[in-house]
């Protein structure tokens, strides 16, 4: 088990995955979505093959991901070089809450919270 950005332990994925949150495209070619992202696995954001995939030239094969952990949501980076922002600052890995705005290359997603009660207040 691997730990993760907020200090969690990550369990295997189970093979049933509802989506508890999604990701709506607000700006980028050809907008694709939304996206459902699941409290119980790893969304990866990538330009293909991925579960939330941004076809341009501007998103990396494997650009990010959202961790689900304890009931809230991670975001992390994996390409140094074009960068993942959340609300207008990069970031290496952050927590998300109910409309966060991602940039991905040319792509602004909103990530939506559907009903979904999280522990605690986030901080900041």
């Amino acid at each position: 088990m691997a730990q993760s950005p907020l200090g969690a332990t990550q369990s295997p994925a189970p093979t049933h995955t509802p989506a508890v949150a999604h990701l709506v495209v607000v700006r980028g070619p050809g907008a694709p979505g939304p996206f459902p992202v699941s409290d119980r696995a790893i969304t990866r954001i990538g330009r293909a093959g991925r579960e939330v995939s941004l076809p341009h030239v501007t998103v990396s094969p494997a650009h990010a991901e959202i961790r689900p952990e304890h009931g809230r949501f991670a975001l992390v980076n994996h390409d140094p070089l074009i960068g993942t922002y959340l609300n207008g600052r990069p970031i290496s890995a952050a927590e998300l809450g109910d409309g966060d705005q991602i940039t991905v290359g040319v792509f602004r997603l909103i990530f939506e919270l559907r009903g979904v009660a999280l522990p605690a207040q986030r901080a900041g």
